[in-house]
């Protein structure tokens, strides 16, 4: 029998070995009996759209980032050239469509491994939308909500590579409006790329120069405002106040693509026309809807003659999307996970064991621990992969470390913590003042539980408690940006809920570490929504060593970063929102 093994059977008798023990057989079993999976992919007719690459498009980022997702996953992504050369054991994802011939290939495969996504509408792709091309699949994801039924068809959304709002240039700097895209045609009686010449025809028709076009195909039409391709989308729009952001279809429920969220992301308004349901999925308030207006005209003067206030109310609304968890499921990660979730299967094992030592592992899991395998059962639970940035940059299999988590909420959703102790045994502090949501936090946590506030002194203070939709954005009153003010305002008119004002207890961080021994800290999450410079300005970093420091900057403060630079810190990365230090 393995020596690993016999250690692990003593210490199921002694339990103050347990981790220590269950760590060398974790690391023996992955070591050994893990091989990585692999699943192909076919990019359908877009050949070049759908390459790996951390840069260009929005289908190379994606393919880009969910390589680094699956390959966390034990799980290979190759680009399958030849449906005859596809392993008839291995999972295909197909993006959109395949030919008639490919789909006479996958005839011979199981259908329990063939998975499907429906990603260009029929204006583009109509046979994407025949179901009789669907049935060699077992999923297909669609953006279209009439098909999804939770069976065979599922809901995705288009995924984007990045959720930030770029605020670069001020109203007066800005050109008024541009439109990016490709010269196309299609005979389907919904398109929308005769709507986009008209939209052409009509700046050409005005004096001025008001409006730019951009993107290939247009280079032989004798635009004169036409300024060419663009190689980088984002950064060519943030030089606009407005873009008129035309789908390639109109009326279908569901299909959101990824122009809406080019316009966000450069901080540029977008004049909308496209999904019949958008405001099931983008607030109203966050883009002007060309069916609001009789004409060109009409439009033309109101985003002439809007004022600076009347902008930047909009840009405000972005953000405050974007921020929010309604924006989530068009963010790379969930779809990446999206994509995880649809294999049902677990890595395969080779069988490097004898059967009576695999019975032994199985049993010393069931009986020991109910082993949290990260990347297969999902115990990281941060919002954005903060957990998983942190863990695997500073961390990586260090059993005995030290968190706070101050903002804990309930201990688990879009927690940052929640990964170190379930997975890894670490022990530390959460800290949460609302009352409803510290009973959840106590009964999910082992670790000590604060029901109060942190800031830069021990007392009370006045904390609004938000309850509905937007809980989350509680906070100290004292703290509040004016700018968080009036998002909750904004959210708590759109999406209902109440807020009221409370005294609750406060401390200093040093004052609750102390009383708690613990001496240092390795893993200091912070988010309490616009108080947290306060908590840092109240650590007495001369008495306490902080490792990793992890914050929530909703609006970019630079007295964060200037104050813990002071502390010794550096800036290590932004994720989202959130900005992460480490002591220098």
């Amino acid at each position: 029998m393995n020596k690993y093994l016999r250690k692990a059977i003593t210490a199921v008798k002694n339990p103050d070995l347990v981790w220590k023990r269950i760590n060398h057989i974790l690391k023996f079993i992955f070591k050994m009996r893990l091989t990585k999976q692999t699943i192909y992919f076919w990019g359908g007719s877009f050949g070049d759209f759908y390459k790996v690459s951390s840069s260009g498009g929005t289908g190379e980022r994606t393919m880009f980032f969910l390589m680094q997702r699956l390959n966390a996953a034990g799980i290979a992504l190759e680009r399958v050239a030849s449906f005859s050369l596809l392993p008839r054991n291995m999972f295909l994802f197909c993006f959109d469509v395949p030919s008639k011939d490919n789909l006479k290939k996958l005839a011979n495969r199981s259908k329990n491994k063939n998975i499907l996504f429906l990603w260009e509408p029929p204006s583009v792709k109509p046979e994407n939308y025949d179901v009789a091309f669907h049935e060699p699949f077992s999923k297909v994801f669609t953006w279209n909500d009439d098909l999804v039924d939770n069976k065979k068809y599922f809901k995705f959304f288009y995924p984007q590579p990045d959720l930030n709002v770029n605020s670069e240039l001020n109203f007066i700097e800005k050109k008024l409006c541009a439109m990016v895209a490709y010269n196309k045609t299609s005979n389907h009686e919904n398109e929308l790329y005769s709507e986009r010449k008209t939209v052409i025809d009509f700046y050409e028709n005005k004096s001025g120069n008001d409006f730019d076009l951009y993107g290939r195909g247009w280079e032989r039409c004798g635009y004169k405002n036409y300024k060419g391709s663009v190689v980088d989308k984002i950064e060519t729009l943030k030089n606009y106040k407005f873009n008129y952001c035309y789908e390639n279809i109109k009326d279908e429920k569901g299909y959101v693509s990824e122009k809406l969220f080019d316009s966000f992301v450069a901080g540029v308004v977008p004049i909308y026309l496209g999904a019949l349901n958008v405001q099931d999925y983008v607030p109203q308030e966050c883009f002007i809807s060309r069916n609001d207006f009789q004409s060109l005209e009409e439009l033309h003067n109101y985003i002439s003659s809007m004022s600076q206030n009347e902008y930047e109310l909009y840009l405000k609304n972005i953000k405050n999307f974007i921020e929010s968890d309604k924006s989530k499921f068009f963010s790379w990660i969930w779809f990446a996970n999206l994509v995880i979730e649809s294999l049902d299967f677990n890595l395969n094992i080779q069988k490097v064991f004898q059967k009576s030592e695999l019975q032994l592992i199985n049993r010393l899991k069931d009986e020991v621990i109910k082993i949290n395998r990260a990347s297969f059962q999902g115990a990281y639970r941060s919002q954005y992969g903060q957990d998983r940035f942190v863990y695997e940059t500073f961390f990586k299999n260090k059993s005995d470390g030290v968190f706070v988590d101050i903002g804990a909420t309930d201990g688990e959703t879009i927690s940052n913590t929640f990964f170190f102790e379930k997975s890894l045994g670490w022990k530390g502090i959460c800290a949460e003042p609302r009352g409803s949501v510290f009973n959840k936090l106590s009964d999910k946590r082992n670790c000590v539980c604060f029901n109060g506030c942190i800031t830069d002194f021990n007392g009370e203070t006045e904390f609004l408690e938000i309850d509905g939709y937007s809980q989350d954005l509680s906070g100290i009153v004292k703290s509040y940006d004016s700018r968080h003010l009036q998002r909750i305002e904004t959210e708590l008119e759109n999406y209902g809920g109440a807020s009221k004002k409370i005294k609750t207890k406060c401390r200093r961080l040093n004052d609750l570490l102390k009383e708690n021994n613990f001496a240092r800290v390795d893993y200091l999450s912070l988010d309490i929504e616009g108080g947290e410079l306060d908590v840092l300005k109240g650590i007495n970093f001369d008495d306490v060593f902080i490792d990793v420091i992890d914050v929530e900057n909703n609006y970019k403060d630079s007295r964060i970063k200037d104050y813990l630079m002071g502390q010794g810190y550096e800036l290590v990365s932004r994720i989202a929102c959130d900005e992460i230090y480490r002591k220098i």
